[in-house]
């Protein structure tokens, strides 16, 4: 596991994150639901960003096949998978199942023990396969991978704010939540978590006050 979660680790971790960075842009071409990758290595680097941001990376065959990109949010105690991305000659072959399943949960383990941190969701967004005219993959695929391995749609209108000036707000996206543990199953999820979390999250996109803001829900 290539875990990278703060200043040392990102230096350390450099020709990895190099590796990793066209994966990322070929597995997100939608520049409205991509992120500057600069922006993320900025909060990976800044121990103090808000929200904090952490890349975890497994290598086969000495290289890079994939990886995770997530945000934690402190209030809600939130973990947000912002991104998974796996290369293209890797897919089907178990990879992102090995990502969700095994590595996040160390990751998740360290962050809780070494940021004090109590995790009460791990969330994330799929597209939605009839809204969606650029993808990667098919997203009606992707959502029965996701669904395979213990994903569950929150049932909320989602629109996800622009990610910077020059972005444009998505809506074509789906809210949907892992369970904490490999063995842990649910059939709902606390709102009280998900409002906190949608709060902090649209305030870290600039968004000052998001219960007014006619997006949120």
């Amino acid at each position: 596991m290539i875990f990278i979660s703060d200043s040392q680790s990102c230096q350390q971790n450099a020709t990895s994150m190099a590796e990793f960075l066209p994966i990322y842009e070929e597995a997100f071409p939608d520049e409205d639901e991509r992120e500057e990758w600069k922006d993320i290595q900025e909060r990976c680097f800044n121990e103090f960003s808000e929200p904090r941001t952490f890349i975890l990376m497994t290598r086969e065959e000495e290289e890079i096949s994939g990886g995770i990109i997530a945000d934690y949010y402190p209030k809600s105690g939130v973990f947000h998978l912002i991104y998974i991305a796996i290369k293209k000659n890797k897919r089907g072959k178990g990879i992102a199942r090995k990502l969700i399943k095994s590595l996040l949960p160390e990751a998740i383990s360290q962050i809780q023990l070494s940021a004090d941190f109590i995790a009460k969701a791990i969330i994330f967004e799929s597209n939605i396969p009839w809204k969606t005219g650029i993808d990667s993959i098919d997203p009606k695929s992707r959502l029965q991978i996701f669904d395979k391995l213990g994903a569950r749609l929150i049932p909320i209108t989602y629109v996800q704010p622009a990610l910077s000036s020059n972005r444009n707000k998505v809506e074509n996206l789906f809210l949907l939540c892992f369970p904490l543990t490999e063995n842990s199953s649910f059939t709902e999820i606390n709102a009280a978590v998900i409002n906190d979390f949608l709060k902090e999250f649209y305030h870290g996109l600039g968004i000052k006050d998001p219960e007014k803001n006619t997006d949120f829900n």
